[in-house]
């Protein structure tokens, strides 16, 4: 037998081939998944708009709801804006240099972002579908 060549069983020969073809199974759901995924944003924007067009912030559905749920985060503060502020405002001490961090944070924007998730709950005020 040479450095290359291994020699194993028929069953583990077997096992190799079942855990590659349910590999494949699952890339190719993912796949799908990804898909699916994309098609559905286009409905939850759609549902998302309505509602707050309604002032509504959940709707009832088969077997439970779905709620609007907002968060909001701040951006990142990229480094040319970094630049721009120790620029005009460059510190020259630990104090100084505090108030540019605080800066920094102030500066950055904040963004908001709105996703519908599915409650199993009954709601106490719904639009039923």
């Amino acid at each position: 037998m040479s450095d290359s060549e291994i020699e194993v069983s028929d069953e583990f020969i077997g096992i190799v081939k079942a855990c590659s073809n349910l590999d494949k199974v699952i890339e190719e759901r993912k796949t799908e998944l990804k898909k699916l995924v994309i098609e559905r944003k286009d409905f939850d924007e759609y549902i998302l708009d309505y509602l707050e067009e309604i002032g509504e912030t959940q709707v009832g559905i088969t077997g439970g709801f779905l709620v609007v749920s907002k968060t909001k985060t701040k951006k990142s503060v990229k480094n040319n804006k970094m630049i721009e502020i120790l620029i005009k405002d460059g510190g020259k001490n630990e104090e100084e240099a505090n108030e540019l961090v605080n800066k920094f944070n102030d500066e950055r924007e904040v963004v908001e972002r709105r996703t519908l998730k599915r409650k199993k709950t009954k709601i106490t005020k719904s639009i039923n579908i």
